[in-house]
């Protein structure tokens, strides 16, 4: 029996599934890769295959099954990758907290040079850069690792998710096709999934980031005394503005996603395959001339006669469909790109705020230190200070 071959079924397999611990931990396996793409742009050819962990059929399939029992995606999320995800939070902590080492050590190292046994505590100040440059190190290392577990997690949360959303388009019924247009599926696919993804992303924050102000100011408390609580009230003034602008650029942001969808509803009618009957502009009914008016002269007769033969050979004003659709899309876009350059503007604000809160917490903290309680203040004091508002930010 002859067989036949035109395609190749030969796949690669994901380097991941045969590499070492030593591999895997400093993530070697993606040299090959990585090497390549300095030397030409990748194809889609020489990218790896998925390995089966993250392939959407295997997830679908745990996800879908789970969705049927608890009716929920908040719980099936939580369900299948809950301890994992809760291991990630852990991890950033850790790294937190290796953030917060940098202006300890600094403010004993710079205490040490300032005070008269320099020679004596050699060996501590040596100690203590050494510990720094280890913790740092271990830092970067945890980085990367949970970076690569939350984008795995990612991964294979969005394709689920997405994999339920073309389930549920394809067994809508006739009403709710009439309801849910494709433009608005579109956008489930697309723009609404990056939602999902951020909150993926920034959901640990929630907890993480009260932790380190209050580790941060109790920190400064320590070493500014009364002082920190102006800076802990600019940063709260600060935190104010910010969800100002947070609100003011969510309300841009529905407003841009209101007009992308009309935009695509247009576009949609302007590519139907059926498109819909010309519209013709109604024709207005002429009132009939009055008996005053039928006693005129007879010159003005052959006129009005005239243009009554016009008005009666004109048919009604057809309009083109396509172009209807064409300036509803055309309006849109403009209505989308205006919404567009307020969201930037909106987010020139936030980052404007975010770069420039430790430049006034810090002024405010040392000029209240120097100024009101009369205090001196040494170079640990304003290196550390500058420090620890800096990881504020």
């Amino acid at each position: 029996m002859t067989k036949y071959q035109s395609i190749d079924d030969h796949r690669s397999v994901h380097p991941i599934l045969k590499a070492s611990n030593f591999s895997l931990v400093f993530f070697r396996w993606a040299n090959g890769l990585m090497s390549q793409a300095q030397r030409a742009p990748l194809d889609a050819k020489d990218l790896w295959p998925l390995s089966y962990d993250n392939q959407c059929k295997h997830i679908s399939d745990k996800f879908e099954a789970k969705f049927k029992q608890t009716k929920s995606i908040v719980t099936t999320f939580l369900s299948i990758f809950g301890w994992r995800f809760l291991f990630i939070g852990q991890l950033q902590l850790i790294t937190v907290a290796c953030t917060l080492y940098g202006p300890y050590v600094l403010y004993l190292v710079l205490g040490e040079m300032e005070g008269d046994k320099k020679q004596e505590n050699v060996s501590m100040l040596w100690q203590l850069i050494i510990s720094l440059f280890f913790v740092k190190v271990f830092q970067a290392f945890l980085s990367s690792h949970t970076a690569f577990q939350n984008d795995t997690i990612v991964l294979r949360f969005t394709s689920a998710v997405q994999q339920l959303i073309f389930q549920k388009a394809l067994t809508l019924d006739a009403k709710a096709q009439k309801e849910k247009t494709p433009s608005a599926v579109v956008n489930l696919f697309t723009s609404d999934i990056n939602w999902i993804i951020s909150c993926s992303y920034y959901t640990h924050q929630i907890w993480i980031i009260p932790i380190q102000i209050t580790v941060i100011l109790y920190f400064l408390y320590n070493l500014l005394g009364s002082a920190a609580f102006i800076g802990a009230g600019i940063i709260v003034f600060t935190l104010f503005l910010n969800n100002m602008l947070i609100t003011a650029q969510r309300s841009v942001w529905k407003h841009f996603m209101h007009f992308k969808e009309r935009r695509m509803e247009a576009l949609t009618d302007m590519f139907s395959p059926k498109p819909p009957s010309p519209v013709r502009t109604p024709k207005v009914p002429t009132p009939e001339p009055s008996p005053k008016s039928t006693t005129n002269s007879s010159s003005k007769k052959e006129d009005d006669g005239e243009t009554e033969i016009s008005h009666s050979a004109s048919s009604p004003k057809v309009v083109d469909p396509f172009e209807v659709a064409r300036n509803d899309a055309m309006a849109a876009r403009s209505s989308e790109m205006r919404e567009l350059s307020k969201s930037f503007t909106v987010s020139a604000g936030v980052t404007a705020l975010l770069y420039s809160a430790p430049i006034l917490v810090t002024t405010a903290s040392l000029a209240f230190y120097t100024l009101v309680l009369e205090q001196s203040i040494t170079a640990a004091k304003v290196f550390t200070a500058l420090a620890l508002f800096r990881s504020l930010r």
